[in-house]
């Protein structure tokens, strides 16, 4: 009734005494306290509702781990550029690498590259802090190629990230652009893609076509 009438502090404050009356339904509880700050784009209070459920609920949880992570790094900004925020995303994520580790997220893995790419913004010094993260998302999304928009979306940003590691870190132009290209296929609204084929003024190399087969008797 509370959220009916848009009283999300009291409603908050309602599931809050639910969640301590009732240990056993905690977890429901926290999880709509998390929707309601989604609801709210409030990607702090989010995460910090994952974090406290995943502290008093004593089970594996690990898509509350993943949201936990993914919100922390959501919360990170030019206006919050608190980096204890990173360094609690990557915890909760690092949860999930190995918890799953006979059955990994991808989606884990792309949100750890993201937090290691904050940390590694410089293109003239990179480190490649992303770059296991984004090669697994690659090995994993090959194995099972993607099927939804996001998920090739993903795939593009992994390769346009090693798109970029060759062009600036390895300086090898042949790799960059065989990357790009990839990228470009998955995700033609790519922008390191576009940037990256604007700039060489050239247009990314089409796919190869599958050779005729040649028909009987002939050489």
């Amino acid at each position: 009734m509370q959220l009916a009438n848009q009283d999300t502090t009291n409603a908050i404050a309602t599931y809050r005494k639910y969640a301590e009356l009732d240990t056993v339904k905690a977890l429901d509880a926290y999880t709509e306290i998390a929707n309601i700050y989604k609801a709210k784009k409030d990607y702090l209070n989010t995460a910090k509702t994952y974090e406290e459920l995943t502290t008093k609920v004593h089970k594996p949880l690990v898509t509350e781990h993943l949201y936990q992570g993914i919100y922390y790094y959501f919360s990170f900004s030019s206006k919050n550029p608190d980096s204890t925020l990173l360094v609690k995303a990557d915890s909760a994520l690092s949860y999930v690498q190995r918890v799953m580790v006979e059955k990994p997220v991808p989606l884990e893995y792309m949100y750890r590259a993201r937090v290691a790419l904050v940390r590694d913004p410089d293109l003239t010094n990179m480190k490649g802090l992303p770059k296991p993260y984004y090669d697994k998302v690659i090995e994993l999304y090959t194995a099972t190629p993607p099927t939804s928009d996001r998920e090739k979306k993903d795939l593009a940003e992994a390769y346009a990230y090693l798109g970029t590691y060759a062009q600036y870190h390895d300086k090898d132009d042949a790799k960059a652009a065989e990357n790009f290209n990839k990228a470009k296929e998955l995700d033609p609204a790519n922008r390191q893609a576009a940037y990256y084929f604007d700039s060489k003024n050239t247009p990314p190399t089409p796919p190869t076509p599958p050779a005729k087969p040649k028909r009987a008797g002939t050489k």
